[in-house]
C-alpha cells in the first residue's frame, strides 16, 4: 500500500476495551481511533489520552485499520497543512477525560466551550481540524466533537486500505 502525508488510519476497535466499547456505542460503528499520517513512510500524529505522539502505524500491526485519504486535496496544500500540524503538535497537551471523553463521546454533551481546546486534542478532532482551519471544508456546519468513523463515510475520503495491518 502507498501512504501519503494526510492520509487517515481508522483504528477499530477491540472487543475486550472498555473505552473502545463506549466509542462504538456513542459512533455506531467499529472506528474508535484516528492516526494522522505526516510522511509517506508511516510515522504520524497520533492524539492519545496522555498527549499528542509520533507514532508509526506499525503501532497497530495485527488491528484491523481503515485508510482513508482526501480526493481532492490540493498538492501547495499539502506542506501548509503539515505546517500547522507540527505547531499543534509542539503545543500539544493531553486532552481533559472528563470533558472530551466522558462527557463528548460518551454522555455526547459536544458543546463547543466543553470541549474544544485549542491545545488538547482527541484522535479525531486533529484531522478534522486540520482541513478545517486549512480551507478545506469537510463539514458545511463545524463539528464540536466530530467522532472517529468520519472519515470512513464521508463522500470527499476515499478508502485505499481495508484490513488487518501486516
Amino acid at each position: 500500500m502507498e501512504l501519503k502525508p494526510l492520509d487517515i488510519v481508522c483504528v477499530h476497535g477491540l472487543r475486550y476495551n472498555m473505552a473502545h466499547l463506549m466509542i462504538k456505542w456513542r459512533s455506531l460503528d467499529n472506528i474508535v481511533h484516528c492516526f494522522t499520517l505526516k510522511d509517506e513512510d508511516g510515522y504520524g500524529y497520533n492524539p492519545l489520552f496522555s498527549g499528542m505522539e509520533i507514532d508509526h502505524i506499525s503501532k497497530y500491526s495485527g488491528r484491523y485499520v481503515t485508510i482513508c485519504r482526501h480526493k481532492y486535496i490540493q498538492e501547495g496544500k499539502i506542506k501548509t497543512i503539515l505546517d500547522w500540524c507540527e505547531s499543534k503538535y509542539k503545543l500539544s497537551k493531553k486532552y481533559d477525560f472528563i470533558n472530551q471523553w466522558l462527557f463528548g463521546f460518551i454522555l455526547g454533551f459536544t458543546s463547543k466551550s466543553l470541549v474544544n481546546n485549542e491545545n488538547a486534542w482527541t484522535c479525531s478532532e486533529f484531522p478534522y481540524w486540520m482541513f478545517q482551519d486549512n480551507g478545506v471544508s469537510i463539514t458545511s456546519v463545524e463539528e464540536s466533537l466530530p467522532l472517529p468513523r468520519l472519515f470512513k463515510y464521508h463522500n470527499d475520503f476515499e478508502i485505499i486500505f481495508e484490513g488487518k495491518l501486516p
